[in-house]
């Protein structure tokens, strides 16, 4: 009863976040069971909660109302992360002007900040060059890897030679509860909706019966 209830609850936040006059519609139905479906952990927060960590997207001048809902749509754990966080990975992003590339490769978010710090770096001195509007994310912000596997370094080796520069920043990690492995099972699917349908009915009686 409690995980339907949340769920009835995160359906009806976002509901919320579309025009009252149905001129367009951010979040649908099925757009937001995915979300819950492919984090779980969301339908935990609260509408406050949710809302600094939306806002904080929104009001970036590089990212906006539209593209911001599309980034937690196409991966909701960013709303994972606290408001400081992200606002200090868009504002570092927001220095070398490559904000917009976090638009259609949100999962850039999961990187830790002194990561992409030096990442950013690395890519810099590689390059010969301190604009790197140019290039694409995966040139950027590079998997361990795919780094080995180019340079013969790992992450640590670049945080290493590249450290951050606030000497007392403390990374946060995402607080995130266990998912149920079907998601895994069928997130590729062709038919994402109705599979995300059938996914949280399941989950829903399933609970239903750990209950009885």
């Amino acid at each position: 009863e409690f995980i339907k209830k949340r769920i009835a609850s995160t359906l009806d936040y976002f509901r919320g976040k579309n025009p009252k006059d149905s001129s367009q519609i951010y979040f649908s139905d099925q757009d937001i069971m995915m979300m819950c479906y492919r984090y779980p952990t969301l339908i935990h927060y609260d509408p406050e909660s949710l809302d600094k960590k939306i806002d904080v997207f929104i009001s970036n001048e590089d990212i906006g109302q539209k593209d911001a809902y599309g980034m937690m749509k196409t991966f909701p754990a960013i709303l994972g992360y606290s408001p400081e966080r992200t606002k200090k990975q868009l504002e570092l992003l927001g220095k070398e002007n490559i904000v917009s590339k976090m638009v259609p490769n949100p999962r850039i978010a999961m990187l830790s900040i002194p990561l992409m710090y030096a990442l950013i770096e690395f890519t810099k001195e590689q390059r010969h060059t301190s604009d790197l509007t140019q290039f694409k994310p995966s040139t950027i912000f590079m998997s361990n890897s795919t780094l080995e596997n180019l340079y013969g370094l790992s992450h640590n080796d670049i945080k290493a030679k590249y450290p951050y520069p606030d000497k007392d920043f403390d990374e946060e990690t995402i607080t995130e509860i266990s998912p149920n492995d079907i998601g895994k099972a069928t997130y590729r699917s062709r038919d994402k909706s109705n599979e995300a349908n059938k996914i949280l009915k399941e989950a829903l009686l399933s609970q239903e019966r750990v209950n009885l």
